[in-house]
């Protein structure tokens, strides 16, 4: 599958799920491969698209910086 399109998934998953998601729950959400998830969450990561939290061993994911920014107006509309 194209990359572009394996990270559109992603970003649209973090952001369609309210609270966090874990790796593992992208990996079960997605059908993707842990490695997969891995590479994707960190490209992302590094965009500034999601932000990653770590509790513990587990690492858990919501939309970063960058996406607040462009959802901000939207909120203050409401």
């Amino acid at each position: 599958m194209n990359s572009t399109i394996d990270a559109y998934k992603l970003l649209t998953l973090v952001y369609s799920k309210p609270g966090l998601l874990s790796q593992d729950d992208i990996v079960n959400l997605t059908g993707y491969s842990k490695s997969k998830v891995s590479r994707l969450c960190a490209d992302a990561c590094t965009a500034g698209l999601i932000h990653k939290i770590q509790h513990g061993k587990t690492w858990t994911y919501s939309y970063g910086p960058v996406i607040q920014e462009i959802i901000k107006p939207f909120k203050e509309r409401r």
